[in-house]
């Protein structure tokens, strides 16, 4: 099927914050995180959102220590 489901949106969406990763642009990852944050939520799957929260304090981290010398996208 070509239809797009919750499951692939969420595969991609992970896929995306991880190539953002690659790039260090992790105000945009963080953005992805934003949307996947409210599913995950509203799926209770707590286990995702544990791991999505330890994942954006690795970025939040980053961008703090970079922050003095680091462009804004």
């Amino acid at each position: 099927s070509r239809a797009l489901t919750l499951k692939h949106f969420k595969n991609v969406c992970k896929a995306a914050i991880k190539m953002l990763e690659l790039a260090e642009l992790y105000e945009m990852a963080n953005d992805l995180y934003r949307i996947l944050l409210g599913i995950f939520h509203a799926e209770g799957s707590y286990s995702e959102l544990s791991s999505a929260h330890t994942s954006l304090e690795g970025f939040y981290t980053k961008l703090a220590q970079k922050n003095d010398v680091r462009m804004w996208v």
